[in-house]
């Protein structure tokens, strides 16, 4: 039995031209009632031979419109049609298994350069003109604290500022951004770059946090400052008050001239004295790291602290229970102090006082110890200047003390931070 569609296109063209033949010769002969017969045999064997062409190209757009809509489930029988039919079918499916591979490889290096653009450590974004976000790597939600980003306008819910200066910025431009967040000021160095894509022009935005290069490259000049300072003035005191001693040894030396050496020696190791509180700062030992249990470490701090301080409502809060810190105790035990004392200070003649030491360490970031204190905050005006040597508000203080702390921190690998408000102040070591 005589089957697919390469036979039946046959029949139907023997057909159509033995009607056309028919019609013209009956045209020819003038016998107008049978050509009316064969003219309509002609149309529809004409007919028969379009459909079987139609029947292929529904096939071929069957195909194109399944893969336009990503649907790739579908075959054609390749064994149960004449051998040219299942040529057609077989190479219908070979297009589409071709197609198929293409659209696999391009997904796999999609997911290549995603898992590589997650790896690094610069965050990337990428917007187009309306400031949709086409991509956005790990780190740049990291630094930017939002989980998911899609649009710039998303950045507002950090500061209102931010939408603005990202839809600012044009290609090569380079900006320093600041907000504040929980964990107090985040500094980013922000380079824009833009590429050309068929449909619009996108930029391109690599973030890097800085804020604790800049700490660092801070604290490394202070002290510089502090050696050269701390070197020339006991360079100058030193010979002023052995002198001073001498002579106030002398024999015949008394009444004013001895006051006045007096004087001279008790200003001079007074002086020697407080230059030698500010070489502290450049003769920080070197850390011995340590797997430390922290409860029982903050625990002993509160005791103390309690001891010194025993109107003072102290609030300890560690979780987990069993949280460790690779870090040198002695020097983490002076920081921590320093802050609860600095804290308690704040607190001093408030009746309803209180310090709470707590821990925060979220699934696959740093260890965070929070001090927190009731007092009345650190004036806006001054905030950004009390990690700076020297610089104090209390009387008689040295303004080293938070200085130092921030200094073990950083031969920590960690970082010193405060954020504050009327009635709360939180400082917060963060460790690697």
């Amino acid at each position: 039995m005589l089957k697919g569609t390469i036979y039946r296109l046959a029949v139907w063209l023997v057909l159509f031209g033995a009607a056309a033949a028919a019609s013209v010769w009956l045209f020819v002969s003038e016998r107008y009632f049978w050509l009316i017969a064969t003219a309509g045999g002609s149309v529809f064997a004409g007919m028969q031979i379009f459909r079987l062409f139609y029947e292929n190209i529904r096939k071929i757009t069957f195909m194109f419109n399944a893969i336009a809509n990503g649907d790739y489930t579908f075959r054609f029988t390749e064994y149960d049609g004449s051998l040219p039919d299942n040529v057609l079918n077989s190479t219908l499916n070979r297009i589409k298994g071709i197609l198929m591979q293409e659209k696999e490889e391009i997904v796999r290096q999609e997911q290549y350069y995603s898992l590589i653009l997650d790896s690094a450590s610069t965050g990337i974004l990428v917007t187009d003109p309306n400031g949709s976000i086409h991509r956005s790597n790990n780190e740049a939600r990291r630094q930017l604290r939002l989980p998911i980003l899609t649009h710039l306008n998303q950045l507002a819910r950090i500061d209102e500022a931010l939408p603005g200066i990202f839809r600012e910025m044009q290609a090569d431009d380079r900006r320093r951004i600041r907000f504040n967040d929980e964990r107090g000021e985040v500094t980013l160095s922000v380079r824009c770059s833009s590429i050309r894509s068929k449909e619009s022009e996108l930029r391109i935005f690599a973030l890097s946090e800085i804020g604790n290069e800049l700490v660092e490259q801070e604290l490394e000049s202070w002290v510089r400052l502090i050696r050269v300072l701390t070197h020339e003035i006991m360079n100058s005191i030193t010979p002023i008050t052995s002198l001073s001693e001498t002579l106030m040894d002398t024999e015949g030396v008394s009444g004013e001239v001895r006051k006045g050496l007096e004087t001279i020696y008790t200003t001079g190791k007074g002086l020697t004295t407080f230059v030698d509180s500010y070489r502290k700062l450049t003769r920080l030992p070197t850390p011995r790291p340590a797997l430390i249990r922290v409860k029982p470490l903050l625990e002993r701090m509160v005791s103390l602290t309690r001891q010194e301080f025993p109107d003072m409502t102290i609030t300890l809060c560690v979780q987990p229970d069993d949280l460790i810190l690779y870090a040198d105790e002695n020097l983490l035990f002076q920081v921590v102090m320093n802050l609860l004392k600095n804290a308690a200070q704040a607190l001093n003649g408030q009746t309803n006082g209180k310090i709470i030491i707590s821990t925060e360490c979220p699934e696959g970031e740093q260890v965070t110890i929070l001090i927190t204190d009731n007092g009345p905050g650190i004036p806006a005006e001054i905030l950004p200047h009390i990690f700076i040597p020297f610089f104090t508000t209390k009387e008689g203080g040295s303004g080293i003390g938070l200085s130092l702390s921030r200094q073990i921190m950083r031969l920590h690998d960690g970082l010193l931070t405060v954020r504050s408000r009327p009635g709360e102040t939180t400082f917060l070591l963060l460790f690697p």
